[in-house]
């Protein structure tokens, strides 16, 4: 069954142009012209670099099992690089809010549809 899959997989990539290595792999799922981040900068007003920056900074605080704020305020994690408070919190006001309204499908709708 696993072999089946992964030659499912590999032919599908083949099929879709995807260079069959994990920058080719990361590019279609996650890059700039990924559908997952066309909808998440459309949907959250984001351009690339800060969709990828909210994203490390979210993963960051998955990594260690802590909310990211914790993590910003311990002198002993260095925090460069990621994403502070004020505009984590925008943007998951931003989450929160798309598709209320009527005026446009929530977000994770966007989503599940473009995926």
């Amino acid at each position: 069954q696993l072999v089946a899959e992964y030659d499912a997989l590999e032919n599908r990539l083949e099929e879709l142009g995807v260079d069959r290595n994990v920058l080719g792999l990361f590019q279609h799922l996650f890059g700039e012209k990924s559908r997952f981040a066309q909808v998440m900068m459309r949907g959250l007003e984001l351009d690339y670099s800060e969709l990828c920056t909210f994203m490390a900074t979210f993963y960051r605080g998955a990594q260690f099992g802590l909310p990211v704020k914790r993590l910003e305020e311990d002198d002993e994690v260095i925090f460069d690089g990621y994403m502070k408070e004020n505009a984590r919190n925008r943007i998951w006001n931003k989450i929160a809010s798309v598709g209320q309204g009527g005026g446009q499908q929530y977000l994770w709708l966007q989503l599940q549809t473009a995926l």
